[in-house]
């Protein structure tokens, strides 16, 4: 093929686009919706199936220990929720309804979502001159205007490919452009009305709305490449002018090349990417109280990428290359590249230059959420304490039961929370919980990738004239292979993704979190902490409890079935246990009591084992750990005082319930934070508070107060509480307290206790240091509390000890006292005598001798 010309264009075709489409989505109506403890259930065990999904997903290792967290928390949970799922169906079977079982729920709701987007650009369709021989294409005639000017186009014959031309030849890359322009808007509105049946009837109003918009903002630059020859053939490009081989490529067995300058150069395709999203939301509940919530969450997401993808160059084969250019030689990551040997290669210039490429790919997104709630008036009463008010309280007219609840008459009515349905208050515990939440509900990523395409020559002979061009031509990195070190477009639209996903994530670990520290405030600063006695008959003696009686009845039919004894019959089996009660359980009914009780409490008789004398004061205990109220009630009775002939004392003898949390971890939050925050950095909380009035009421009318495990601690910082006042010196003058099993460190307690009766520069002697009692493999009193040992009873082995300390009906921890007779069997005692405790004064002045 031969073409002969004044001026030669070959040139790409263009194809220019340009569209416009918009999506609108809208829908309204009513939804009927049922809620039941059932259902419940079934959405928390599918929580925690798509919480496994997320496990290890997240390049961010701390997201990925909240997911595999979130994973454990909600399994948690699921199991939780299938346990109540369970006893509500049993309560509605037992009640004959479903009152428990079933809410209703009714909302109309309107949504509607706009997409538009808007597309432009070009792409071009390579030109083609090729030809099964030579080509050959001569532009003259024309002095300067004689060029060659090939666009976006591959020329090539498989027999040679010539240009010949009396001014430039120029060979560039045909340029594709593409634009892209895209907004999101979106918002609903949606009003219902929620009954539920449980506990009475509430119902309650909500009105919601949400409002979201985006963007999308997109430009690329894309090259179409030139070729110029055929690789297995000979290519010539004689010029009287220059020669521009700008991001395109001239190919041959050999390649030959005459001109008065050289000048090669690749361009960079480039892209660039901007969006956001945003989202508000919230919702307003008028019911009992009113509460209103509100989230908003943001993305961001941009690429910057620039990146050659073909190397502009001369491309010879196994017979070199000849370069004769009386000028300059320039490249800007440009290649001269042969796969022949050193000698087939030749390039002369009087002078050349050279220039590298810096490649990037730089892509960054971010997201955040924040989320707030407030109420007004709001009860957040439990269930739990709305049953135990119907049973302790109703009927009991002109009694209040305010000082059950000390925290509540300090309450604000406005109150802030996260959302609408967790716990609300107006304390540091709010500040924290949603300030924390919110700093830390935020991810962010970035990829930051970076090449450098290298000009390069393969060795050859090479004659340059100028100093400065043969100090280049040494230094211009040498091989055979091209240096494009072409980068990838960094996916942003995933990295987008995982980011609004690790948010997800993080806002889940947030609300688990919440839900479990939500709960351990709950039981300390909102429920009720009941100051409990036991019903008595006109002989004063206690009154057995059906209900109760039922459980030891229970207990021992299980056991019966358990061990089948040979020598008895079940019946005579079952009432032989129910009589030796070897575990303790409380059977006895018990009365919750009041404000006005509170005035002037009932002196009880007991034994003094030290003096071995008969005393009476005021006796009030506190529960442990995990301690339900009818364990409270059972220990209460068994850890700290008897009468004359060892019996467990229940006239008169009172106890403060603090509740136990519907869940451990929840429980072990309450210890810690007892342990080292109430009072210090947070509030008391309902039984300290209670302690405190207590022992400032009474404390130097021979009040005796009791506490085991946790309950020391509360003890302990309601010490602390009266101990900052130096006023208060004096104040327990007539105060005795023992402890048990104890968190607390007994020494320091003591030490605050004998300010508190008086005595200001240390104690001289025994009398009135707190009593205590502590199994040396009790981990709770021996290293939690960092206690000495009074006692050091057992016959079970290590691991069974541990078992037993987590998950036995007997264990070191709860074995003190006068135990039971379980505690005897097992080995944690050696009989049921009130024998075990000691003064911590006697113990320490033991220690400093030894």
């Amino acid at each position: 093929m031969n073409i002969l010309a004044r001026q030669v264009n070959i040139q790409s075709a263009d194809d220019k686009y340009e569209t416009h489409t918009k999506q609108t989505f809208e829908q309204k109506g009513l939804t009927l919706a049922i809620t039941s403890p059932i259902l419940s259930a079934l959405q928390a065990v599918q929580s925690a199936v798509k919480s496994g999904e997320k496990v290890g997903k997240s390049k961010n290792d701390r997201v990925n220990a909240m997911s595999a967290a979130n994973v454990a928390m909600d399994a948690y949970r699921a199991g939780q929720a299938v346990g109540q799922a369970g006893k509500a169906v049993q309560d509605a079977l037992g009640e004959g309804g479903v009152d428990s079982v079933v809410g209703v729920q009714i909302t109309y709701g309107q949504q509607k979502s706009v997409n538009q987007t808007h597309t432009a650009g070009k792409t071009a369709a390579t030109a083609q001159v090729n030809a099964g021989g030579k080509v050959k294409i001569v532009a003259t005639g024309a002095g300067k205007a004689s060029d060659i000017h090939i666009n976006g186009a591959d020329v090539s014959g498989k027999g040679g490919t010539h240009l010949i031309v009396d001014n430039d030849i120029n060979i560039s890359p045909a340029e594709q452009h593409h634009k892209e322009r895209s907004t999101h808007q979106s918002r609903g509105v949606n009003v219902g009305a929620a009954i539920k049946v449980s506990n009475g009837a509430a119902a309650g109003v909500t009105l919601g709305g949400h409002y979201g918009k985006g963007y999308g903002n997109g430009d690329e630059k894309t090259y179409v490449a030139s070729h110029v020859g055929d690789a297995n053939s000979q290519t010539t490009l004689n010029s009287g002018g220059d020669v521009n081989i700008i991001n395109s490529q001239v190919k041959g067995n050999r390649v030959s090349l005459n001109s008065e300058n050289l000048n090669i150069a690749s361009l960079q395709d480039t892209a660039t990417y901007k969006g956001k999203q945003m989202n508000v939301a919230g919702s307003v509940t008028v019911g009992a109280g009113v509460a209103a919530s509100g989230s908003f969450n943001q993305s961001k997401t941009s690429l910057d990428y620039a990146s050659v993808n073909e190397q502009a160059g001369i491309y010879a084969g196994d017979n070199g290359y000849d370069v004769n250019v009386k000028n300059k030689v320039s490249l800007t990551g440009g290649a001269i590249l042969s796969q022949a040997p050193k000698e087939k290669n030749q390039l002369t210039a009087q002078d050349f230059e050279y220039a590298d490429i810096q490649n990037y790919s730089n892509a960054k997104s971010s997201s955040m959420g924040l989320a707030g709630g407030v109420s007004f008036g709001r009860d957040q009463t439990s269930d739990e304490d709305k049953e135990r008010n119907d049973v302790y309280r109703k009927g009991r007219e002109g009694e209040t039961f305010e000082q059950a609840n000390p925290n509540k008459a300090n309450e604000s009515a406005v109150k802030f929370g996260l959302g609408m349905d967790d716990i609300h208050s107006t304390d540091l515990y709010a500040l924290a919980k949603v300030g924390l939440t919110n700093l830390a509900t935020n991810s962010k990523q970035s990829e930051n990738r970076q090449s450098t395409t290298y000009s390069v020559i393969s060795e050859g002979n090479f004659n340059i004239g100028s100093d400065k061009g043969k100090e280049n031509m040494e230094s211009i990195k040498k091989s055979t292979e091209q240096e494009s070190n072409k980068l990838e477009k960094v996916d942003y639209s995933k990295m987008q993704k995982d980011v609004e996903q690790d948010v997800e994530t993080i806002q889940g670990f947030a609300k688990n979190v919440a839900g479990f520290t939500d709960e351990a405030y709950r039981s300390q600063f909102i429920a009720e902490h009941r100051l409990m006695t036991f019903e008595l008959n006109e002989r004063g003696e206690p009154i057995v409890d059906k209900e109760r009686e039922d459980v030891l009845k229970a207990q021992a039919k299980a056991m019966y079935e358990k061990l089948k004894p040979q020598d008895q019959s079940e019946k005579e089996f079952i009432a032989k246990y129910i009589k030796e009660n070897p575990l303790g359980i409380n059977i006895y009914k018990l009365r919750e009591v009041s404000d006005q009780e509170r005035v002037a409490f009932k002196l009880t008789k007991f034994f003094d084992q030290e003096t071995k004398t008969e005393k009476q004061g005021i006796a009030v205990m506190f529960n442990g750990i995990l301690n339900n109220l009818q364990a409270a009630a059972k220990y209460a009775t068994q850890n700290y005082i008897v009468d004359k002939d060892g019996n467990k004392i229940y006239q008169n003898l009172y106890f403060v319930h603090n509740p136990e949390a519907n869940n451990a971890l929840s429980e072990l939050m309450v210890a810690f934070y007892q342990k080292n925050m109430e009072g210090a950095i947070g509030g008391l909380g309902n039984s300290t508070v209670q302690a405190k009035n207590i022992m400032a009421q009474y404390g130097k009318q021979n009040l005796y107060v009791g506490a085991h495990s946790r309950g020391t601690l509360t003890v302990d910082n309601a010490l602390n509480a009266l101990d900052k006042d130096k006023n208060n010196t004096g104040l327990l003058s007539g105060t005795t307290i023992k402890m048990v099993g104890p968190a607390a460190n007994v020494e320091k307690a003591d030490e605050r206790l004998a300010r508190l009766q008086g005595i200001n520069n240390g104690r001289m002697s025994a009398e009135g240091s707190i009593i205590f009692e502590n199994n040396k493999y009790d981990s709770v009193g021996s290293l939690i509390g960092r206690n000495p040992y009074t006692n050091e009873e057992t016959k079970s082995g290590k691991l069974k000890m541990i078992w037993d300390l987590f998950f036995g009906a007997t264990s070191p921890h709860n074995c003190s006292g006068i135990g039971n007779v379980q505690c005897v069997k097992d080995g944690y005692r050696k009989d049921q005598q009130m024998n075990l405790e000691r003064r911590i004064y006697d113990l320490n002045k033991k220690s400093n001798k030894e």
